[in-house]
């Protein structure tokens, strides 16, 4: 059994940024709210504690945004984030997700069609490596892994999928066409239940270059 979360890198990345969007956006509203105060001036000139309507609403969109960013990347984000969990064992990936739900999804090595993996520039860093796995009626994504984490995924799914690990062994004598075998040996029951969603023979993960 092998085991992956998503790197803490990650969210103090996603954190940093979005504590920077909202000073920006804070600023922007707060020049805006200058420019509203001299604008249109205020209801009652010599209360100066009384604002006019629109610089109230401005003031009340700011307060929004900062409790926002409160909320959702102070609270909520490091929760979600912790309960990311990848468990890759006995011929099957195990994703594990959820904040106030539980939810957890298995997809069988043997089944993957399709990979695809996405790392943005200096995902070494900041561990922003996606990889999504593909079978049919679904798929799993395996998100902010640290650069080390993501090529052992893959090296892992690689050597499953190698033929050295085939489920079936085919003799050099039965006939082929283009390199596929024609005739497959007999199989089990096991093998049998699974052989809607196997296609071990249909994919190589040697099409994935390693990253430096």
């Amino acid at each position: 059994m092998y085991t992956y979360s998503s790197d803490r890198k990650g969210r103090y990345y996603i954190s940093l940024a979005a504590f920077i969007i909202t000073v920006m956006i804070l600023a922007a509203l707060n020049v805006l709210r200058s420019y509203v105060h001299e604008k249109f001036p205020q209801y009652l000139p010599d209360m100066t504690i009384v604002k006019s309507l629109p610089e109230k609403i401005i003031i009340m969109i700011m307060v929004i945004f900062a409790s926002l960013y409160l909320v959702v990347i102070m609270l909520i984000l490091p929760k979600w984030y912790s309960s990311l969990r990848y468990v890759i064992g006995n011929g099957k990936i195990t994703a594990y997700a959820g904040l106030i739900t539980r939810t957890y999804s298995i997809m069988r090595i043997s089944s993957i069609q399709h990979a695809s993996v996405v790392s943005t520039p200096l995902s070494k860093y900041t561990s922003f490596n996606f990889i999504t796995l593909s079978a049919l009626g679904g798929n799993i994504m395996m998100l902010f892994l640290s650069d080390e984490d993501c090529k052992e995924i893959l090296k892992l799914i690689r050597d499953y999928k190698s033929p050295v690990h085939q489920p079936y062994t085919v003799p050099d004598e039965r006939p082929s066409f283009d390199g596929y075998d024609l005739e497959l040996p007999e199989r089990t029951d096991d093998d049998r239940q699974t052989s809607m969603f196997d296609t071990a023979t249909q994919l190589s993960f040697y099409d994935i270059d390693e990253r430096p």
